[in-house]
């Protein structure tokens, strides 16, 4: 009997060894993918020469292991372990704080001020947006700075050791926030706004795991910036009507550093608020053309349809990949003529999040007062 059983344990380790070498020739299977920015090693090309100097071994070595069947499973096993056991999380600048909320580490230096740029260098800046918005409204257009929530400043009370014990200095977006009022920059501070309803909002407005504003709470910066938008125009836009809404476990951008944790289970945390929505039709409605210069935070206001409210609606992701048309292939605003975008556009919004909120545009400012420099030797040159 014991024979038996050893014959048997001996087959069914040797079928889990070769398991992987089978599927990667006959593809039997299809393992499941990791999340997040993933780098896998390339293949490489033997030569007499790398095989000699053992370079080819140690780059088809980084690529096997990269691509052997099981190799996902092991490296979700392991993180999974080191989380459950050991409270430790593997993601890109995770920090994992009290009652297992999830922070970027750029989102705990900024709202400490540990960043902070210093007064003047805000001010000169905040002054250049100035220049820029009225240059702008000078052609008949409209620039709007928005300064998107942050989860730091969302939920401090969730730091862990060493950065709940920490002094909090000035921070970039406060004194921005306060710089553009001054100024009478076009500013709409949704991170004020969030945390002003942080404790009478129905529905949770930052999500556990996520690094963004909720799904619901993107609907409602939906809203308030159409509704700006129209105030500062003078016109009437098609408006984002909300038909239910369903609540369930954090997924997709609400679950976003979750999944880049790349676990075996699901962290669990409070259910979420997932709105129902349409736009309402265009017919009727004036005729308003959106250019959006932002980071990751107008993604999903941009995946979500808001283009809907406006007749054209660019997207220039951190003022370099060109949406929607990088979505047939690489687009980059170095492609484009910038006199004739401007010309194309009625309004620009400058979004950024906290941390990126002290260089919001990414050099859009510069090029509009260098146009703006053209245009006091040459008037006629803005419409050329």
């Amino acid at each position: 009997m014991k024979k038996i059983f050893d014959g048997i344990f001996f087959y069914l380790i040797l079928a889990t060894l070769l398991f992987p070498v089978v599927n990667g020739i006959a593809h039997l299977a299809e393992e499941r993918k990791l999340d997040g920015a993933v780098e896998v090693h390339s293949d490489s090309t033997f030569t007499k020469e790398s095989w000699f100097a053992g370079d080819w071994q140690k780059v088809e070595e980084n690529y096997l292991n990269d691509i052997f069947y099981g190799h996902n499973f092991c490296l979700r096993l392991h993180n999974e372990i080191d989380f459950r056991f050991f409270k430790k999380g593997h993601a890109r600048k995770l920090v994992l704080g009290k009652e297992n909320y999830l922070f970027e580490r750029d989102y705990i230096i900024t709202y400490l001020g540990k960043d902070y740029l210093g007064d003047n260098i805000i001010h000169d800046y905040t002054d250049k947006i100035k220049r820029a918005q009225d240059y702008l409204a000078s052609k008949g257009k409209s620039l709007i700075v928005v300064l998107a929530a942050g989860k730091g400043s969302f939920y401090p009370e969730y730091f862990p050791d060493p950065y709940s014990k920490m002094s909090k200095n000035k921070s970039n977006f406060e004194e921005f926030a306060t710089s553009s009022v001054s100024r009478g920059l076009n500013f709409i501070d949704f991170s004020a706004y969030f945390r002003s309803m942080k404790n009478t909002s129905p529905y949770l407005l930052y999500p556990r795991f996520g690094t963004h504003w909720s799904i619901y709470g993107m609907t409602l910066v939906a809203d308030s910036l159409v509704r700006y938008i129209e105030v500062k125009r003078n016109v009437h836009l098609p408006h984002l009507i909300r038909t239910g809404l369903e609540m369930k476990k954090a997924c997709d951008m609400d679950y976003d550093i979750g999944s880049g944790m790349n676990l075996i289970c699901h962290m669990e945390g409070p259910e979420m608020a997932y709105p129902q929505f349409y736009f309402e039709s265009k017919q009727g409605k004036d005729s308003v053309k959106l250019l959006v210069i932002s980071d990751s935070f107008y993604m999903g206001l941009f995946y979500m349809g808001l283009g809907n409210s406006f007749q054209k609606e660019d997207f220039w992701y951190y003022n370099h990949q060109v949406f929607p048309e990088v979505q047939n292939g690489p687009k980059s605003t170095d492609e484009l003529n910038f006199k004739d975008e401007l010309n194309k556009h009625d309004v620009f919004v400058l979004m950024a999040t906290e941390h990126n909120i002290p260089g919001v545009g990414w050099g859009f400012v510069d090029k509009v007062l260098e146009i703006e420099a053209s245009d006091k030797i040459n008037p006629a040159s803005f419409n050329q």
